[in-house]
């Protein structure tokens, strides 16, 4: 299938004599051990159609650095690779040649995060040919519909909750399936906390991998701060640029392997890469039974007083996927919280926030183990 300057092509039998010649080529310059050489990328999975380019991972004993000089790049570039500038991924190196075939080449840290997640994903297709033919076929609809003006980005965008999905799967322990989670937040973050807390007691098959808040003075960020997990401020005072911010955010989540992207008090909207790269798999939770008393501007102690005021003798929780509007999406799971006679704002809050917590941890559970499916 040719898109502009993106085709895939049925597998070639030949990919793994080039790569192999490559790689003696690369372990004979750098004067490294061949075990630190490896086929990455769809090339490497017999079977697998790909866009006609060798993938290699080369291991280093260190971090790569960041600037285009020093003796291993020199000595890539002694036999035809160019570094351009591009950092793919923080932490790796990129270079590159054709002749004519094209080479990726990613410098990495050998037996780091990047190294054990690229050999994992790749063996697992080999070892599951029908994933592999899942995934050629989500790279051909993603060209497909693109049509004559591919973008890479959003093609990248588009395969990166498929891969990053697929590589927890395969690192996880056998016959355990683990989400890897995401939290945004903007405030307290007490759901995030129940989370963390369930997955500390092993109530909950996942685990909290990164939290990133547009606040920083939140108490979330407080909150990963003494639970150890890795915290970052990202909003518009760090980025003004709207699209640079989308994609920090996107790099943050890609970077610590999310599978599942959850907003706890997040009182932004995510930008179109993250919504395009975790379709499906970004979840909100709202103190409410939508679609009543959701929208935009509808959050918190607001929401209790629109339910007093309408005289109802319910409410509830909403877990749903997020879409590009408030409080919009596919609803994943709905319980009810009563309302009495004497309820006030506040002991109405706390009803329904003591339930949330519990709901939400019911909910992801279920969704872990694959008894709840998403819409």
């Amino acid at each position: 299938m040719a898109v502009g300057s993106y085709h895939i092509v049925e597998s070639d039998p030949s990919w793994p004599r080039e790569f192999q010649a490559e790689k003696a080529r690369i372990v004979a310059v750098l004067k490294i051990d061949a075990g630190r050489v490896e086929h990455v990328g769809s090339t490497a999975v017999p079977g697998l159609g790909a866009k006609p380019i060798i993938d290699l991972m080369v291991g280093v004993d260190h971090r790569p650095p960041t600037e285009a000089t020093g003796p291993i790049l020199d000595r890539l570039y002694a036999i035809g690779y160019v570094h351009d500038g591009i950092e793919t991924v923080p932490g790796t190196l990129y270079c590159r040649k054709a002749v004519p075939l094209r080479f990726n080449l990613h410098l990495t840290e050998y037996g780091a995060e990047f190294w054990g997640r690229h050999l994992a994903f790749r063996d697992h297709l080999r070892v599951h040919p029908e994933v592999a033919k899942e995934y050629e076929a989500l790279k051909r609809g993603l060209l497909a519909k693109m049509g004559q003006e591919p973008d890479q980005a959003a093609y990248n965008d588009g395969k990166t909750a498929f891969i990053v999905a697929i590589t927890n799967r395969a690192m996880a322990q056998p016959g355990r399936n683990r989400m890897v989670i995401g939290f945004l937040a903007s405030h307290r973050g007490s759901d995030m906390q129940a989370v963390i807390d369930a997955c500390r007691a092993g109530r909950l098959h996942a685990t909290p991998a990164v939290v990133i808040s547009n606040n920083r003075d939140s108490e979330a960020l407080g909150r990963a701060q003494r639970e150890g997990i890795p915290h970052y401020h990202l909003s518009g005072t760090t980025h003004p640029d709207p699209e640079a911010l989308d994609v920090a955010v996107l790099d943050a989540l890609v970077g610590h392997g999310v599978d599942w992207v959850l907003l706890a008090g997040y009182m932004k909207k995510l930008g179109p890469r993250i919504l395009r790269a975790f379709r499906g798999r970004v979840l909100n939770i709202h103190p409410a039974l939508l679609p009543k008393y959701g929208g935009q501007g509808m959050y918190g102690d607001r929401v209790h007083e629109a339910v007093l005021a309408a005289g109802e003798r319910e409410t509830g929780v909403t877990i749903h996927l997020v879409d590009e509007e408030y409080d919009h999406g596919p609803i994943v799971a709905q319980c009810t919280v009563p309302v009495v006679a004497e309820d006030t704002v506040a002991s109405l809050s706390k009803r329904v926030i003591d339930r949330e917590h519990e709901f939400l941890v019911e909910a992801l559970e279920r969704l872990a183990t694959g008894t709840l499916g998403s819409p």
